[in-house]
């Protein structure tokens, strides 16, 4: 992007900070919490059931950048962070329900949200650097995205012990919506607006 006149506003840096962690999160829930929820939720000893919503989480995160350039648009901050809160009310139902789909939809929304939640914080947050400045931001982004997620993996499984599998992970799946919309409340008029993604031209070998 372009420099700003205000290269590394701090004032941005939080709410940047919550999305990488926000975008990240969902998946280590979806790989490390929701398994064993699912399992014991739903009464199922199909293995394919306890990794059913992570599956479907990874191949919709996979697929949206091809979607996204197909379009030539991708979800602004406010939209990931919608559907991140979205996709886990849908969870934290499906496992108080003990119903399946619930939590299937909510891992296609996170899915959808997850990357371009990642991408859109980190261009909040390194717009108008140097790239040695990019580079040392991008690092501490990194490190605190996946360290919030390792806290939401910890907190989904100390709750587990105390509750149980299925009531542990939507009372993690609870906290992490409201996150998101703390991040969102923080964020509110400092949110760039989407990006646009033009094709990528690849060359042709010779």
């Amino acid at each position: 992007l372009p420099p700003r006149a205000d290269p590394g506003s701090s004032r941005n840096a939080l709410p940047a900070y919550g999305l990488g962690a926000a975008g990240w999160t969902v998946g280590g829930i979806a790989v490390g919490a929701l398994p064993s929820a699912l399992r014991d939720g739903i009464g199922s000893e199909l293995l394919v059931i306890g990794v059913l919503a992570a599956i479907i989480l990874l191949v919709t995160a996979w697929l949206g950048p091809y979607v996204a350039r197909a379009v030539g648009r991708a979800p602004g901050p406010g939209l990931c962070l919608l559907l991140l809160a979205g996709g886990g009310v849908l969870v934290a139902a499906g496992l108080l329900t003990h119903t399946l789909w619930p939590v299937l939809a909510g891992s296609f929304l996170w899915g959808i949200g997850q990357g371009f939640a990642y991408a859109q914080g980190l261009i909040l947050l390194t717009a108008g650097m140097t790239p040695v400045e990019q580079g040392r931001s991008t690092s501490l982004y990194a490190c605190s995205s996946y360290g919030f997620a390792a806290v939401m993996i910890l907190v989904a499984g100390a709750l587990s012990s105390a509750w149980g599998y299925s009531y542990g992970s939507a009372g993690a799946v609870t906290i992490f919506v409201l996150f998101c919309v703390t991040v969102a409340a923080a964020g509110r008029g400092r949110w760039a607006p989407a990006v646009a993604v033009p094709p990528v031209a690849v060359p042709t070998r010779r």
